[in-house]
């Protein structure tokens, strides 16, 4: 088997994505959407947290380090207390949550696989099933309200061992040089604080 120079490949990887998206999007099916996400998560131990409490939802991980090979690894074993660079992001009127399966070994077996979902990427759902039926759902409430619902999103972001799926209407990130630790006692405190 030939070996394919890394820009190759890659190209190769994106050209497939796009044409995935367009013909999923075509057909008005379900599709996984590049979001455009400002920070990006260590691709080996990415180390995602989920903190939340009332209305308040937030998400942490370590940051990618510059210090990694040119196909995103890295040589070193990554510990919890090596991560020196935090990522947390609070979701904006977060409506709901998933986090936990599929890992990366089992991703191929999303529904949204070959309709341009991807490894260790974040994405934008467009013709969303989750968020149609949460929103059918708030429909029989006396105060619904279908332009709150034109603001909602379906993110998912891919991690090496977890995937994280919300509704929210967006989401604001922060960088920390603090271990996950000391991040996470920054989140528990916003959490516990009164809203003003």
């Amino acid at each position: 088997m030939k070996n394919v120079p890394l820009k190759e490949s890659i190209a190769a990887k994106e050209a497939l994505l796009s044409a995935e998206r367009a013909l999923s999007l075509a057909k008005g099916e379900e599709t996984a959407l590049a979001c455009e996400w400002e920070v990006l998560w260590e691709a080996n131990a990415p180390m995602p947290h989920v903190m939340t409490a009332a209305r308040k939802t937030y998400l942490m991980y370590a940051v990618q380090e510059p210090d990694l090979n040119l196909d995103g690894s890295s040589d070193k074993l990554v510990q919890i207390s090596d991560v020196s660079t935090v990522a947390l992001v609070k979701l904006i009127d977060c409506y709901a949550y998933t986090f936990g399966g599929p890992n990366d070994e089992v991703l191929s077996g999303h529904p949204l696989w070959g309709r341009g979902l991807s490894y260790s990427s974040a994405h934008v759902i467009a013709h969303s099933r989750w968020l149609a039926e949460a929103e059918n759902i708030n429909k029989v409430h006396q105060h619904y309200n279908p332009d709150r619902w034109k603001t909602r999103k379906h993110y998912l972001l891919s991690f090496k061992d977890e995937t994280f799926e919300c509704l929210a209407s967006g989401y604001k990130i922060e960088v920390f040089r603090e271990s996950l630790e000391q991040v996470a006692q920054i989140v528990q405190a916003r959490l516990f604080a009164s809203e003003k």
